[in-house]
């Protein structure tokens, strides 16, 4: 290869790792507080509450349940879409929302799972995580707040 194309090849490279650097996340390295504002993509969301209690929602079940009310708001002119997008950190280990467990505590319906918010729309509702009772004693919970499946804008959100 001549020097003016592997110039070519390693210019188009930086230039490629420095968006992807500018793109990234504003969020990153900024823990939420419950009640702050916290704006992802088109969305707006707010975590109002978060509770830990015994599951008596479904027959057979004696774990624990995390539920965390949480308030999502469009800012934008147009429509705004997004997905079911939060993870709830106990220390290191990782967990999904119940998307069932969320239907229940919403009256039969997930408000988060892949919806649409108009122009100054609001959805207020609760997005719910199964736990063990030694999980439940952690002092460390957080939640991940993610515009989506392919979008590296996230948010983390102390809840205790």
């Amino acid at each position: 290869m001549k020097e003016k194309q592997i110039l070519g090849i390693v210019l188009a490279v930086v230039l490629v790792i420095f968006a992807g650097v500018m793109t990234k996340n504003n969020h990153e390295n900024i823990i939420y507080n419950i009640g702050d504002v916290i704006s992802i993509g088109k969305v707006n969301y707010k975590v109002n509450n978060f509770e830990i209690r015994n599951s008596n929602d479904m027959k057979g079940r004696n774990d624990l349940i995390v539920s965390i009310d949480v308030t999502s708001k469009s800012e934008e002119s147009e429509e705004a879409s997004f997905e079911d997008s939060f993870v709830l950190k106990i220390g290191d280990k990782s967990f999904e929302a119940d998307s069932t467990r969320s239907g229940n505590a919403n009256a039969g319906s997930n408000p988060f799972r892949y919806n649409q918010l108009n122009p100054d729309q609001k959805i207020q509702g609760f997005v719910v995580f199964n736990i063990s009772k030694n999980q439940a004693e952690s002092k460390n919970f957080d939640l991940l707040i993610k515009e989506g499946s392919f979008s590296s804008e996230e948010a983390t959100v102390k809840l205790n």
